[in-house]
């Protein structure tokens, strides 16, 4: 048995040491055995607080991933939707070998939530008016009440008894039977092709061999009648260039497009049982049509691309040439516009200083996309309204020569 019996050997004694470790452990042994229970409880609201944070911390990570990869399928949404409708721009463009369509990116696309060009909408059902209410509203179709006067009918201006003021338009020409027809044709005036584009029609009258739809009036007159091709135009008034694209691009938004007309009811000459289709004001519905006498987004385009032509020359669609014979508008504009030497030949001579050469030149492509025969060529309504977004922007002649001076 080791005895250390030196202060100074105390610390290097193997035994002592040896006891010391031991005793230690058995006092901390001791200490924990016998400790009070409070003690032990301090270390749970640490454990529990460790596994609250790594939740909140979980839940937070999947929380801003799923947020992240929301935020980044909205953007690819969106791209996507760009990108398809700056392609689906380039390409009516590139049909029709234009020059500037590099000038033209997504960021240039507009997906305008306000063109509900073409998308139906809900209308009340038409109402039957007797004969002599219609007489009575227009003055028994007084000449002082008469709008205009075309092949298939007349049109008068009237005032409902509710004192609403309203266009009736009375055939010509009817046909023995002509009523069937007439019902089916209001059917798909107010069903089948219920549109922005088209006015309102109201309700209609058949009694005896009288036929007359009443539709809303649009106060201010028709786009012919402030060009120089419209028999009421005002020499005060003019359409520069910027006005006719703002009409135009309004309308693609939603303006509505007059003169629907049913001459489907209306025999080709008086000895003949032949009749034809819809066909608007001559030249204003689309070829295919009269193939199948569907009425769709793309035969609403194809008018629309008359509008156009009209905006873009100034003329009528049937007019007189400087060599007095009587023209077709479409007919004659088109292989003019296809070339782009001539190009210039059908726009309005009031605005040929005015008018910017890259506008004319999207018009140009515009227009003989809306007007291709084949109705899937034709370009979708918002994309004819992207195209003209991209037109109005460009500064005229004029605003360039102002702003090159200032």
């Amino acid at each position: 048995m080791a005895v250390c019996q030196s202060k100074n050997s105390r610390k290097a004694c193997p035994a002592k040491q040896h006891w010391n470790s031991h005793s230690s452990d058995l006092v901390t042994a001791y200490e924990k055995f016998n400790a009070p229970p409070h003690r032990y409880k301090e270390s749970s609201p640490r454990k529990s607080t460790h596994k609250l944070g790594k939740i909140v911390i979980t839940l937070s990570t999947i929380i801003g991933g799923v947020g992240i990869m929301s935020a980044l399928a909205i953007f690819a949404i969106t791209y996507w939707k760009l990108y398809s409708k700056s392609k689906e721009v380039h390409c009516v463009l590139r049909s029709h070998n234009l020059e500037y369509i590099h000038d033209i990116g997504p960021d240039q696309i507009f997906l305008s939530n306000t063109s509900t060009a073409f998308t139906e909408k809900q209308e009340p059902p038409a109402k039957s008016f007797t004969l002599e209410e219609l007489k009575l509203s227009s003055k028994n179709f007084c000449s002082e009440n008469l709008i205009k006067a075309g092949g298939s009918g007349v049109v008068y201006r009237g005032v409902l008894p509710d004192g609403m003021p309203v266009a009736i338009k009375r055939f010509s020409g009817i046909t023995d039977q002509g009523h069937e027809e007439f019902q089916n044709e209001i059917r798909l005036l107010q069903n089948g092709h219920s549109s922005a584009h088209v006015m309102q029609l109201l309700g209609y009258c058949s009694e005896q061999n009288e036929r007359l739809l009443v539709y809303e009036l649009m106060s201010h007159g028709s786009l012919l009648d402030y060009l120089k091709g419209g028999r009421q135009r005002l020499p005060a008034v003019i359409l520069d260039w910027k006005t006719r694209i703002s009409i135009a691009l309004d309308s693609a938004r939603g303006l509505r497009v007059a003169d629907f007309r049913l001459s489907k009811l209306i025999p080709l000459c008086e000895d003949s049982h032949v009749v034809t289709r819809v066909i608007g004001t001559f030249g204003y519905l689309a070829p295919d049509y009269s193939i199948t006498g569907k009425l769709t987004a793309k035969v609403d385009v194809y008018s629309f691309g008359v509008v156009l032509l009209e905006l873009l020359s100034g003329q009528n669609i049937l007019f007189l040439s400087e060599g007095g014979t009587t023209e077709f508008l479409v007919h004659w504009a088109k292989p003019l516009l296809k070339d782009k030497k001539m190009r210039r030949l059908v726009i309005d001579p009031g605005l040929r200083e005015d008018c910017p050469p890259k506008a004319t030149e999207l018009m140009a492509g515009l227009i003989l996309s809306c007007l291709e025969l084949d109705p899937d060529r034709r370009p979708l309504m918002v994309t004819v309204e992207s195209i003209l977004t991209i037109i109005a922007d460009i500064p005229t002649v004029k605003a360039k020569v102002i702003n090159k001076n200032q």
